[in-house]
């Protein structure tokens, strides 16, 4: 599992396929999660997600289950603002931004 977050823009996740001494396992990256809180106003510096992780552990180890994650939006007075049910137009179409970024896990 790696998730990464230095960019301040939401960035792809995916699951992937690796190779940990000769075995093949499934994982699981998330290149940025975006700026939970931030005072930039630079172009998609404002969007993010809250990722929530189901880890399995099993007969075959430990591995990442369910994804799914909250999509956020810093607005300029610093407020967090859940587009899960987007209420403006506006948060619509950051909502939108938000899964074209992300896509489907």
């Amino acid at each position: 599992m790696i998730l990464g977050s230095h960019p301040h823009v939401l960035q792809p996740m995916k699951r992937i396929t690796v190779k940990d001494h000769g075995k093949v396992k499934k994982g699981f990256v998330i290149y940025s999660l975006g700026n939970f809180f931030s005072a930039q106003h630079k172009p998609h510096t404002q969007e993010a997600i809250i990722l929530r992780l189901k880890l399995v552990k099993d007969q075959k180890g430990v591995h990442v289950g369910k994804v799914s994650y909250a999509p956020i939006y810093t607005g300029k007075h610093y407020q967090l603002q859940d587009l899960k049910a987007p209420k403006s137009s506006f948060a619509k179409k950051e909502k939108a931004a938000i899964q074209k970024i992300v896509g489907h896990v």
